[in-house]
């Protein structure tokens, strides 16, 4: 298959049907103008380190760069594992050689020329797909479906625990002592003490099922999130990912920001290492879902049964929607005082929740869930596709920023959209390499967007 050929099959994946038009006007493989370019790369190159087969005792190990014709590498925000599909061309008999039993693991290594350090994996088999033959009998084609060795190892082990302490703690230690991990952990400190005995469960179904429930007062009562990227494994608030991400932005712009040019034609000077190459927005605004999830105006009663009803807690967009965080610094809300006026007083949402203060002392869950409620709704407001040059330094949590034009002003490009323009936290991330004489790589992203510029 061509360069071209192969990312456009992809672009009909990643974008969920929507037609990119990117391909007719560059092909990926050419070489592009940058003013990170040298003699060595250009856009899209990335260096292939190392691609090894590892057997399941660690101690025979075979290069298999040669065969690998291309592979994805996958990272979500809401997923505790890391993915990776990698197709393999074998003619020397690997598949029974070695031979592959789904007991194996696989290593990676890639880094984008320019980069400090490579980004590196370790994956398990978990399955290997479909084998195709090719030239007479010759040769075999098949996908290695891989993740992280962590998922595999506690997928049939259930656990139960008697614990007292924050639930970021029991994350910790879950991750830690039960499942065994040795890769760098990043917690945000939660709030609220729980004292009970769980399970059994399966240790990953454990810390989903108890982050959604943490709490941290110093940060508006944040929205935590559990995911694994290229850093380790991660339970922090989106609040934090944001503000974080700004800081780092504000330090250094140039290493995450992005322009799209639609109209440059993609002449091969004018197009740059940081580039979006194609754009897609699949949400802007949905004002019915806002106003019926309770993104204006949401109630909380919680029911104890220890004590019976508990203190109702309210979120109100008029009083209480200023202290919600937008992406920008300096951001504003997308929806004006005229629109809180009319729809907050008759939109409320009210829940009923069940809590036991024996468990967990002072619960405050029904504070915490009508602001974590409001805040996701905000969040959701406004989501984009992109497609950008291959940088082994992005992850998914990270914040870039991203400038589109206005409509107005997008025949001569001197105009920024300020309501699509600004930061962006990455949700979805998918690396797609193809392994030919000189590698390509190209990102396709997933982004959520909190608020507008300001004025």
């Amino acid at each position: 298959m061509s360069v071209k050929g192969f990312f456009k099959n992809l672009s009909r994946d990643i974008f969920r049907g929507v037609e990119a038009n990117l391909w007719d006007r560059i092909d990926p493989a050419e070489n592009i103008a940058s003013p990170k370019a040298s003699e060595d790369f250009q856009p899209g190159n990335v260096n292939i380190l190392n691609i090894s087969l590892v057997s399941a005792d660690g101690n025979r190990a075979h290069n298999i760069i040669p065969y690998v014709t291309e592979f994805h590498i996958y990272e979500n925000i809401i997923y505790p594992s890391m993915f990776c599909e990698l197709t393999i061309a074998d003619s020397i008999g690997l598949y029974e050689r070695f031979p592959l039993t789904t007991n194996e693991f696989v290593t990676v290594s890639i880094q984008t020329p320019g980069n400090e350090t490579p980004s590196e994996y370790r994956f398990a088999i978990n399955r290997i797909g479909e084998k195709e033959i090719l030239q007479n009998n010759k040769m075999v084609k098949y996908t290695l479906q891989l993740v992280s060795p962590e998922l595999k190892r506690s997928a049939a082990t259930p656990i139960t625990k008697t614990f007292k302490g924050t639930i970021s703690e029991l994350v910790e230690e879950i991750l830690k002592e039960d499942i065994g991990t040795q890769k760098r952990i990043i917690v945000e400190p939660s709030t609220g003490i729980i004292d009970k005995t769980i399970g059994p469960r399966l240790p990953f179904a454990m810390i989903h099922e108890h982050y959604l429930d943490a709490d941290n007062r110093r940060d508006n009562n944040g929205v935590y999130v559990f995911f694994e990227n290229k850093h380790g494994f991660n339970l922090i608030t989106y609040e934090k990912l944001l503000k974080d991400g700004r800081r780092a932005l504000n330090r250094d712009a140039s290493t995450k920001s992005f322009i799209f040019t639609p109209n440059s034609n993609f002449d091969a000077g004018a197009v740059k290492f940081r580039n979006i190459l194609a754009y897609n927005q699949s949400k802007f605004c949905d004002a019915i879902g806002l106003i019926g999830s309770g993104g204006l105006n949401t109630s909380a009663l919680p029911y104890d049964f220890a004590t019976g009803v508990g203190e109702r807690a309210q979120y109100k967009e008029s009083e209480d929607g200023e202290s919600t965080p937008t992406s920008d610094i300096n951001g504003t809300r997308l929806i004006g005082t005229d629109f809180i006026r009319q729809y907050e007083r008759n939109s409320i949402t009210n829940m009923l929740i069940a809590v036991n203060s024996e468990v967990r002392p002072n619960n405050k869950i029904a504070e915490v869930l009508v602001k974590r409620n409001a805040f996701l709704q905000k969040l959701q407001q406004i989501e984009a596709q992109i497609f950008i040059y291959g940088d082994t330094n992005l992850a998914v949590g990270d914040v870039i920023e991203c400038s589109f034009p206005s409509s107005t002003d997008a025949g001569d490009e001197t105009g920024e959209s300020r309501l699509d323009s600004g930061n962006y936290l990455i949700t979805h991330l998918r690396h797609m390499i193809l392994n030919t004489d000189r590698p390509q790589h190209v990102i396709a992203c997933n982004l959520m967007k909190a608020g507008m510029l300001g004025n």
